[in-house]
């Protein structure tokens, strides 16, 4: 498996805004200076006129935005069920962000536990393109029990990812989280 070309270090400020890309007066970095933003991918995929606009210009043209553009690729099961890695790069390179998390994928409590492997394996195998794009790389950690976070931590740490990502709000919801970061801490 190859390593991510990072080229720095990233370091993150403690605050990291995510703009909607259809709502300028999420736009707020003339008035307060900010290193980074997040972008949502699902944004773009919802509405195919703004991912042409965005994809013309890049995201920093389009944003009037000279600081770094983190792209998050949380998104609605729907919306990741219908993509495939080609389809994730090719859209990572129109848009152009400096940073990217490795794709999402779903995998809930409920669901039969092969289920949220099958996801979780399937999150893996995409992830592995991402290490050729030249651009900075997020780990976005998945999985419902220890095994999994902790597999999911392993591959992204294989893949060269030196930060790391986690969707928390259920988790925080079902008061998981400490669980869980955990799980990742003892990979780490």
């Amino acid at each position: 498996m190859s390593k991510l070309k990072v080229r720095i270090k990233l370091r993150f400020p403690r605050f990291i805004p995510v703009v909607r890309l259809t709502d300028d007066s999420s736009w707020f970095w003339n008035d307060l200076p900010l290193p980074w933003i997040v972008v949502r991918l699902a944004e773009l995929i919802k509405n195919k006129a703004l991912m042409q606009r965005v994809s013309s210009r890049g995201l920093h043209d389009f944003l009037g935005f000279n600081g770094k553009v983190l792209l998050s690729m949380v998104m609605e099961d729907e919306l990741l069920d219908e993509l495939t890695s080609k389809d994730y790069i090719g859209m990572i390179n129109e848009i152009r962000p400096d940073a990217t998390m490795t794709p999402d994928s779903y995998t809930y409590l409920d669901d039969p536990l092969c289920l949220s492997w099958e996801q979780t394996l399937k999150q893996a195998v995409f992830s592995r393109a991402f290490s050729e794009l030249g651009i900075l790389v997020v780990g976005l950690i998945k999985g419902v029990i220890w095994k999994q976070i902790a597999w999911s931590t392993e591959r992204a740490i294989e893949l060269g990812c030196e930060s790391f990502a986690l969707p928390s709000r259920e988790l925080t919801e079902l008061d998981l989280l400490d669980g869980v970061i955990s799980a990742i801490m003892s990979i780490l």
